[in-house]
């Protein structure tokens, strides 16, 4: 049962989603950067998608993850508020084909290699957008600490 909805909340998007304009992105970069500045001491950056991440190991791999790489990931995901819904641990790490997840964490785990640990906020145009999951309500800003195991 977790695999599935794990696998439901990581492809949500792949079927539909909203398109959001320059003002509704500015508006959920701004609460990101506000949210990041009022809880951390130490630097994210931004890629000009968006996402915000923090590399907390580059890790050991021969190369950065691709889009084509399979991988073994552990994560803890929770929203804006600190609400976590979801925690995967290394020992329950799951598999994914990269190009299958979410847009955000495309891209996330394009910054690091096989052993690395990044942390990211990702706004809704690149994660579940407008669709509301179980856990996630719709277009939400939604943070994870994720790490990959193993690259396939």
């Amino acid at each position: 049962m977790k695999r599935f909805l794990t696998f439901s909340l990581l492809v949500f998007t792949a079927f539909a989603c909203k398109t959001y304009n320059d003002d509704q992105k500015a508006i959920f970069n701004a609460k990101i950067e506000a949210h990041i500045d009022s809880v951390y001491t130490q630097k994210f950056e931004s890629l000009e998608s968006g996402l915000y991440y923090r590399i907390i190991k580059e890790g050991e791999g021969k190369h950065k993850i691709k889009y084509t790489d399979n991988v073994d990931i552990y994560y803890t995901g929770s929203l804006l508020n600190g609400d976590v819904f979801q925690v995967i641990t290394p020992e329950e790490a799951l598999n994914f084909d990269v190009k299958d997840l979410i847009i955000g964490w495309q891209e996330a785990l394009s910054l690091i290699s096989e052993g690395g640990v990044v942390e990211v906020y990702i706004p809704p145009y690149l994660g579940y957008g407008d669709r509301q999951t179980e856990k996630i309500p719709q277009n939400s800003i939604i943070h994870f600490v994720l790490g990959v195991k193993k690259v396939i």
